[in-house]
């Protein structure tokens, strides 16, 4: 490997070198697939989203609070993976630094049937999926059109394994 200083340096060759060195190390191609809590957020509640989460987990899934994450990390997050799967909320909006193909699990509430998300999906190129679950009767709600809501831990997992499948 020959070395020269950095006012004759090639970018593709940087670009080159790191990515032959990174490869050499081991490293994935891209960054895991995500996983956005919404645990602490008091609207469109996911009455079992401890249980989900631990199952993402499981399966290989990046937990994150995004709120909890400064904007450069979310978009350097969101930049590597090639798998997202959230309750439906604003941090999907961050799926638009995702790279093409990505693909997204919106879990809602069938209360709470937006396609902003959707749109911006087949906008950015990105394989869209949506998982509905049904209100809690007697849990505590934010307000009528967002109940907290449930969803059934057998969809959850085969849904989880669409987007893990399109992260290989």
């Amino acid at each position: 490997m020959l070395i020269s200083s950095i006012e004759y340096a090639s970018a593709a060759a940087i670009q080159a070198l790191r990515r032959r060195l990174l490869d050499a190390a081991g490293e994935p191609p891209h960054g895991p697939p995500l996983f956005l809590s919404r645990s602490a957020q008091k609207l469109r509640k996911l009455h079992n989203e401890n249980e989900i989460e631990a199952m993402a987990q499981e399966m290989g899934f990046q937990v994150i609070s995004p709120q909890d994450v400064s904007v450069a990390e979310q978009v350097r997050l969101f930049s590597q993976s090639h798998g997202i799967a959230a309750v439906e909320g604003a941090a999907l909006t961050n799926t638009m630094f995702c790279p093409a193909g990505t693909r997204v699990l919106a879990i809602l509430c069938i209360n709470d049937m937006m396609p902003v998300f959707n749109d911006l999906s087949i906008v950015m190129g990105r394989h869209h999926r949506k998982l509905v679950g049904h209100g809690v009767t007697g849990a505590a709600t934010a307000n009528r059109f967002q109940p907290t809501f449930t969803v059934d831990l057998d969809l959850v997992r085969q849904s989880l394994t669409w987007v893990l499948e399109g992260t290989k």
